[in-house]
């Protein structure tokens, strides 16, 4: 997402760009150095550090025209908005701890992501988290925008931490920059149809090819709540 200068054409609207992205940073830092947990509550911490790491940058251009400068609607916006993402770590820990995860699964997991990419849902839960109305109270346009990013991220946010969980911790971070650009770039205004399209498709035949080159031979099953492939 680039975020124009109009958008920051006041010093308080840089004011809270930075204090934001300080924030950001702060939890892209916990994330490298904090090891992954077994436990549940292990589980929602990191769920929570990856809301604020990687889903706080996809919302900066909404956050800053709503924000108008003020410090008070910037902070009440990221509120609401997380409010959302971490309520969503409860269906998410359900969601991982449903199946023991196999390389298999995995890669269909991923099919299943490329493949809600190319529903009306996701190309309509996309242009809602890009069109909310300035004029609304803050926080009610965070729950409002965190809604929407849920319903067109959410199954690639559970998917990337079922995969991210059976790698070293350099190469998951590395993945977690990876999946959060992507996320940036579909909520660009700039992204049409097409593309979002293109990239489900894309998705599939990166999986698809996984599975026929022996992706399913990797062999690693986890759950959150046992000893597992995360990092101790």
């Amino acid at each position: 997402m680039i975020v124009t200068a109009g958008l920051l054409g006041t010093q308080g609207a840089r004011r809270v760009l930075l204090l934001i992205m300080c924030a950001v940073a702060l939890a892209w830092v916990a994330l490298a150095i904090i090891p992954m947990s077994h436990s549940q509550l292990g589980f929602v911490l990191m769920w929570t550090l990856m809301s604020l790491a990687m889903m706080i940058p996809t919302v900066l251009r909404p956050m800053l025209r709503i924000a108008g400068g003020s410090a008070m609607r910037a902070c009440s916006f990221v509120v609401g908005y997380l409010t959302i993402w971490i309520a969503m770590a409860v269906p998410a820990i359900i969601l991982v701890n449903a199946v023991l995860w196999s390389g298999l699964l995995i890669s269909f997991g991923w099919i299943v992501v490329g493949l809600y990419q190319l529903t009306p849902w996701t190309q309509t839960a996309l242009r809602r988290c890009r069109s909310m109305q300035a004029s609304d109270p803050a926080f009610q346009l965070g729950i409002k925008e965190g809604v929407a990013c849920a319903s067109a991220c959410f199954p690639l946010m559970v998917i990337g931490v079922v995969t991210i969980a059976g790698m070293q911790p350099a190469l998951s971070l590395l993945s977690m920059v990876a999946l959060a650009a992507f996320m940036i770039w579909e909520k660009s205004p700039r992204v049409g149809s097409v593309a979002l399209r293109a990239s489900g498709i894309a998705v599939i035949l990166v999986a698809s090819t996984m599975l026929v080159l022996g992706g399913a031979e990797t062999g690693h099953m986890h759950k959150i709540s046992a000893p597992s492939s995360w990092v101790e």
